[in-house]
């Protein structure tokens, strides 16, 4: 009978296990696998989904204020009167920088009164 023998489970000629972070297939009586890599996971609200190795986004990608505040990919937000933070998805460092948004402060100009007539 041919088959395969994978961590204590026999499996028949062409059957496959059902682990999604490293899928096995009985191939010419042995088990050929593959590791699933999970990459940068785009969001700060992830969630681990049983039936997937890699954690998802539910909520799409997305990154988090420094008040925690989340923000939606290539979304804007105003912290405060002085502080908008950003969710760059096409970052320097990467996708959206690691998941931190990118905050600035508005720089306020002080209007100086005229300088004084010379004669």
């Amino acid at each position: 009978m041919a088959g395969c023998m994978h961590d204590g489970k026999w499996y028949p000629e062409g059957g496959s296990n059902n682990n999604p972070c490293m899928p096995c297939h009985c191939y010419q009586g042995r088990m050929v696998c593959a590791i699933v890599d999970c990459f940068f996971t785009p969001c700060v609200d992830s969630v681990r989904d049983p039936t997937k190795c890699c954690p998802i986004c539910p909520n799409g990608p997305n990154c988090r204020a420094p008040d925690g505040t989340v923000i939606p990919a290539n979304g804007t937000v105003r912290l405060d009167a002085d502080t908008t933070c950003k969710c760059d998805s096409h970052g320097a460092l990467g996708f959206m920088s690691m998941n931190a948004a990118v905050c600035s402060k508005t720089a306020h100009l002080l209007a100086l009164p005229p300088a004084p007539a010379t004669q």
